[in-house]
């Protein structure tokens, strides 16, 4: 994450010191102003402390630290002020929206699981793959290939609970680390989302800036493109990267 957000940040500081136009400058604040400014956030980094400590020192699991997010960040809104009834009633029918389309997808997946286990189809997959005479990385250059056209058909979570069961084990029987192949994974799929000719966060920003037409929207969105792709080869040219956090959390 720091790392892609490290390449963003680059990459909007070379553009803008090409072409200032595109970043024109604010007014000049003071110190003062600024450490002001920072009182907003204060609320919402101490929940992040407290939810990734919780998490990170065993206290309470990802799906817990979720809820306690959301618990917590209900209160801080309430505790400002922001929280109206119609918020409460639209959150409330997002919420059930996305739990009924999860748990549909979640039936998919058990059926897709059970027919898998019935014909051990991952692990059929895998000794095929093993068995070509194939240098690795290409099958893994293939698989991303693979993961960037779906993404730009698909969400990320149908993508990881009906796609990858079925890979995984291949991937792992070829020798690579789990944990790498999944942090790759995520990037590549969501590289998938903002990938033309559909492209699904982009038409999700296309009904927010209705007065910009599409081409303009990918236009502006290529560069962060080839800033995912140079994240990705950096996280195959140096597995360290990804692999360094989890083994000196978890050993």
């Amino acid at each position: 994450g720091l790392l892609l957000a490290g390449l963003f940040c680059g990459m909007i500081y070379v553009r803008a010191k090409i072409k200032p136009e595109l970043a024109p400058r604010g007014e000049p604040t003071t110190l003062k102003e600024k450490i002001i400014s920072l009182r907003g956030v204060i609320g919402m980094l101490a929940l992040f402390v407290l939810i990734l400590g919780g998490i990170l020192g065993g206290i309470f699991s990802p799906v817990e630290g979720g809820a306690i997010g959301s618990v917590g960040a209900f209160v801080y809104a309430l505790i400002r002020g922001r929280v109206t009834w119609q918020m409460v009633v639209l959150s409330l029918k997002e919420s059930l929206s996305i739990t009924c389309k999860l748990l549909l997808i979640l039936i998919g997946v058990g059926v897709l699981g059970y027919f898998l286990a019935a014909t051990r189809l991952p692990f059929v997959l895998a000794d095929f793959i093993t068995g070509l005479e194939i240098n690795r990385y290409f099958i893994f250059a293939a698989v991303i290939v693979f993961f960037i056209i779906l993404g730009c058909l698909l969400n990320v979570i149908p993508m990881i609970l009906l796609v990858l069961p079925t890979i995984f084990p291949a991937i792992v029987a070829l020798g690579f680390d789990p944990i790498w192949f999944g942090v790759i994974t995520v990037l590549t799929m969501e590289m998938g989302q903002i990938t033309p000719p559909i492209g699904v966060n982009v038409f999700a920003i296309a009904s927010v800036a209705k007065d910009v037409p599409m081409e303009d929207i990918f236009r502006g969105i290529f560069p962060f493109f080839l800033c995912m792709i140079a994240c990705v080869v950096l996280l195959v040219l140096f597995p360290q990267i990804a692999l360094y956090l989890p083994r000196l959390f978890f050993g």
